[in-house]
């Protein structure tokens, strides 16, 4: 993670030169955007480990808009559309059911595997039984 931090600073620096006044201009945001990018992927793979992929990276993915638009009303001014308050209240309502489901009571005992084990469609495909 650090490593391709660098390199990618190291490529943007001559930009970063040119876009320097513009950069001083918003000298409270830059760095609520360093910070930002800096603990994106820690909070994301913490998720992950957590809540396991398929649902770390939903409510990551999910709420990302979310945030965007919320960052954007309070730093630029931006308007929220009723289209967009819409669209983030079926979204969050979502993230909420799926953090909030609980599993089964009882699970039922799988059916046969190939090989006694958990198989995927391919197991299937090629099992003779």
């Amino acid at each position: 993670m650090g490593l391709g931090g660098l390199l990618q600073a190291l490529v943007a620096a001559p930009r970063i030169r040119r876009e320097g006044p513009r950069l001083r201009a918003h000298k409270g945001v830059v760095p609520l955007g360093a910070i930002a990018v800096g603990t994106y992927p820690l909070a994301f793979y913490t998720s992950m480990h957590l809540a396991g992929v398929a649902a770390g990276t939903v409510v990551s993915i999910g709420s990302a808009p979310l945030a965007s638009a919320l960052i954007e009303r309070v730093a630029d001014g931006r308007r929220l559309t009723r289209r967009w308050m819409t669209g983030a209240a079926l979204g969050l309502s979502g993230t909420v059911l799926l953090c909030t489901a609980k599993p089964p009571a009882r699970t039922p005992a799988p059916g046969p595997t190939p090989r006694g084990r958990p198989c995927s469609a391919w197991d299937w495909a090629l099992w003779p039984g």
